[in-house]
């Protein structure tokens, strides 16, 4: 495995954790995340040259191209034909999602410094997410990316409530333990 493969395989979690933090719920299952994330890397490994030295440079570029793509998969989204009952809340989604994604991208913060230090934080907490256990990832992701209940993540990972909080304490008690999030 080169060391561009590597890389790319080791930030598809973080990416897929990524967009679904910058979607509404009502967006989740009409964007192709997986399919965007896959049209990413492929611009990575086609883009090989462009690629910068730096860890963190590597992840912000990635970052960038990753969102870019799903700014692109929402415009088209918002251009196909839908059902008009349902146009106005996908409207709505849709422009909740871009505007936390331009947000997100142009992160218009007083000072650079405080505008890197926010970047590199959330970067930081989204790739410690990733690397949880996918039964804890999954809890996670559902109830605090998705705003999703306990009950409804218990109905979607078919496990009983109490144990979809135990998951979701024990990851939130790993990432404290590993300092990537901060009470």
């Amino acid at each position: 495995m080169s060391q561009l493969e590597y890389w790319a395989e080791s930030y598809r979690d973080y990416l897929h954790l990524l967009g679904m933090a910058q979607l509404d719920r009502d967006l989740i299952d009409k964007v192709d995340l997986s399919g965007i994330v896959q049209t990413t890397m492929l611009e990575a490994f086609q883009n090989d040259a462009c690629v910068p030295t730096d860890e963190r440079e590597q992840r912000l570029w990635l970052r960038r191209l990753f969102l870019n793509n799903l700014l692109d998969s929402l415009r088209k989204l918002r251009t196909q034909k839908r059902n008009i009952g349902a146009e106005v809340p996908l409207d709505r989604s849709i422009g909740n999602s871009t505007i936390r994604m331009q947000a997100w991208l142009a992160c218009d913060e007083s000072t650079p410094s405080v505008k890197a230090m926010k970047n590199e934080n959330a970067d930081l907490l989204l790739q410690a997410i990733a690397e949880l256990p996918a039964a804890q990832r999954q809890a996670i992701q559902l109830h605090h990316l998705q705003a999703l209940s306990l009950e409804e993540i218990s109905c979607q990972m078919e496990r009983p409530k109490g144990a979809i909080a135990a998951l979701i304490y024990r990851g939130m008690q790993s990432l404290r333990l590993n300092g990537s999030l901060r009470d």
